[in-house]
């Protein structure tokens, strides 16, 4: 089926399917629910299965170690953002 680039108005569209045949509406009704059809809408996910989505992606790693807890209590004692130094009030 060729299709045409000039574009047409919703109006026209619906002037030419009332000369449609029903099978024809039923093929242009599917043809547009696949060309408009868009992913559904995430559904809302607890944090166990946002978790569980996360599974593994910092296994086997030789820079985290294996207690999850020692490495947390590692990184809290770099230094924090506001025990910095203040940088100087001019700005280049």
């Amino acid at each position: 089926m060729a299709v045409d680039p000039k574009p047409i108005s919703p109006q026209q569209i619906l002037q030419l399917a009332q000369a449609l045949s029903p099978a024809e509406i039923r093929w242009l009704r599917e043809a547009l629910d696949q060309a408009i059809a868009r992913p559904s809408a995430p559904t809302e996910l607890s944090p166990r299965e946002i978790l569980k989505q996360t599974f593994g992606m910092w296994a086997n790693r030789d820079d985290v170690p294996a207690d999850g807890v020692d490495y947390v209590v590692q990184m809290r004692q770099t230094r924090r953002w506001d025990d910095l130094e203040p940088l100087s009030d001019a700005v280049d």
